[in-house]
């Protein structure tokens, strides 16, 4: 079972994503903000995490490279919305350890996390 912070600044898809983690023996943590996320992060007490790059406080692409720079190691997996190459591009070179572009499927979904904690 894998501790997994999700970051996502909508409700209904932090409580969907933790269903479907529960369902798959995961145990999900909630927030909706860089500001709320980056103190649980540093804790070290998850062994990934899920960002969605439109956060209401901060660009997350910005908190994913300042997270980096902070020497943060988990594996950080960034759901992308739009399928555009440049956006995988931009996530993977700022260190994100998996991309899971929405809409996804459930394999895909337990590949992408199961990939980003194995690495």
């Amino acid at each position: 079972m894998a501790r997994i912070l999700l970051i996502l600044p909508d409700q209904d898809q932090r409580s969907a994503l933790d269903r479907i983690l529960a369902e798959g023996g995961h145990r999900a943590f909630q927030t909706a903000t860089a500001v709320d996320a980056r103190p649980l992060i540093e804790s070290g007490q998850y062994d990934l995490v899920m960002l969605d790059p439109e956060l209401p406080d901060q660009d997350g692409f910005a908190f994913l490279r300042d997270l980096r720079a902070g020497n943060t190691r988990q594996p950080i997996v960034v759901l992308n919305r739009y399928a555009r190459v440049a956006t995988t591009l931009l996530a993977k070179g700022l260190g994100a350890s998996g991309i899971l572009t929405m809409p996804f499927t459930r394999g895909e979904f337990f590949s992408t996390i199961d990939d980003a904690i194995a690495a």
